[in-house]
């Protein structure tokens, strides 16, 4: 029994010292930590997320800190952020898209450990890539036996270019995720097609009954896709239809009657319509509420890009900008400089940011201008030659480059599809912010990637 008390004994002394000699070398393994202050171990980020969607900069420390302020951090070229912190971890959001192809650095300064006396700033820096697009080319030559339409991607600082996808009519397409869905065209009918942008494989998206579809766009979520089916869907309108091209599901959008046009709203949450009597709705997505009645309208803007903006073309005429949130429409007026202006499309991209195209008379002559209004000034991007009109237009999705389509006013004719046609001439001009043209591309419909 003493033998077996004195072993006891040893044991815990032998556990007491191991445990007192761990103790002290985590003790010293924390004071020389905190010595040496806060350190990077490594980040989270996706750069191209950054420039188009609501990215985050996720920076990992070497050690737990106290609460980052935003005070704290910059983000160089200037953009203000949110800072949230947690652990080890600093999540840095930007409150808007970066720049394509720009070099960024994150400075966070006074950083506290939890167990450290010591303050540290930290440092880390990263590249957006370039701003890659598509764009739908149409081949017209060759009557029955013409060559195959082309969706073809390019970046906008290169005239490299890429044929993502061929077919005999490419009617339109949208981007989800790392996929496009096209809807081509053929013995009357529709047929949507999942285009791999890795592989350029594809796959058959199922059409509720063979149909016409007409004014393809994305939701944004990275699963569905929206369409309105009919013959003459905008004139007659038809039904809308939403689809998740991840499983198949696809349902038909209840109680709005026929829909003549429609948008989904940034996060594809919402979606405006106008039906055929003129009625303008804005819908929940998931069809768990009823739509919602905002009034009348003839056409439809956009959403801003923080999805709580809607503008539209009054049907008494003129644009109208309308708060979601507050339940407040006011007009918007031309920013263009010429007299007796008036506004032809609008785009609103974020708060007091917009772009939009103006008409003007002037001399018995038709004039047309984009001009991008930030709030605080207004700069003219674009005015066509008199031999040129322009015919559509959008904005990457940061706002730092418009397309802008233009086509010849003489010996011209539009071709034959019964979705989307184009003026056979139409080419699409590439500009930045200040102005500049980049490019022009023979084609048309650019979707940002």
């Amino acid at each position: 029994m003493c033998i077996k008390v004195q072993l006891n004994r040893l044991r815990l002394r032998r556990f007491t010292l191991v445990a007192a000699v761990c103790s002290a070398i985590i003790v010293i393994l924390t004071i020389a930590t905190a010595n040496t202050g806060v350190r990077v171990r490594y980040a989270d980020l996706n750069p191209a997320e950054l420039t188009n969607a609501n990215g985050r900069i996720v920076l990992h420390v070497s050690v737990p800190i106290k609460r980052v302020t935003p005070e704290q951090v910059s983000l160089t070229p200037a953009v203000s952020v949110s800072v949230t912190t947690s652990g080890n971890t600093i999540v840095i959001t930007p409150n808007e898209r970066l720049r394509y192809q720009t070099e960024y650095y994150v400075r966070v300064r006074d950083i506290a450990g939890q167990y450290g006396r010591q303050h540290s700033n930290i440092e880390y820096h990263f590249s957006t890539p370039p701003a890659k697009l598509y764009y739908l080319q149409r081949q017209y030559s060759g009557g029955e036996s013409k060559a195959n339409d082309q969706i073809i991607a390019t970046t906008m600082h290169s005239n490299n270019t890429e044929v993502i996808f061929a077919a005999p009519r490419i009617l339109e397409f949208v981007a989800v995720r790392d996929e496009l869905v096209v809807n081509t065209y053929r013995d009357g009918v529709s047929q949507l097609q999942r285009v791999s942008l890795s592989n350029k494989r594809t796959q058959a998206v199922p059409v509720a009954k063979p149909q016409l579809a007409a004014k393809l766009q994305s939701l944004g979520d990275g699963r569905r896709v929206g369409y309105i089916t009919g013959e003459h869907s905008d004139t007659k309108g038809g039904q809308l239809q939403l689809l998740d091209v991840t499983n198949g599901s696809s349902r038909v959008v209840k109680n709005v009657g026929a829909v003549t046009d429609w948008r989904a709203s940034p996060d594809g949450r919402l979606a405006a319509v106008i039906t055929v009597k003129g009625d303008l709705l804005l819908i929940d997505t998931a069809g768990k509420k009823q739509p919602r009645p905002l009034g009348s309208a003839s056409e439809l803007g956009d959403f801003s890009n923080d999805g709580r903006m809607l503008s539209f073309l009054g049907s008494a005429g003129g644009f109208v900008a309308y708060n979601l949130e507050r339940n407040e429409r006011r007009a918007i007026f031309s920013d263009s400089t010429q007299a007796n202006s008036y506004i032809v499309r609008l785009k609103l991209l974020g708060k007091n940011v917009r772009l939009m195209q103006s008409m003007s008379i002037a001399d018995r002559k038709l004039g047309s201008e984009v001009t991008y209004n930030d709030g605080r000034s207004i700069t003219r991007l674009y005015r066509p030659d008199g031999a040129h009109d322009i015919t559509g237009l959008s904005a990457s999705p940061n706002s730092q480059y418009t397309a802008v389509e233009i086509a010849s006013q003489q010996n011209s004719s539009f071709d034959s599809y019964p979705v989307n046609g184009r003026n056979m001439s139409t080419r699409t001009v590439l500009i930045d912010r200040s102005g500049t043209i980049l490019r022009t591309i023979d084609g048309h419909g650019v979707v940002w990637k």
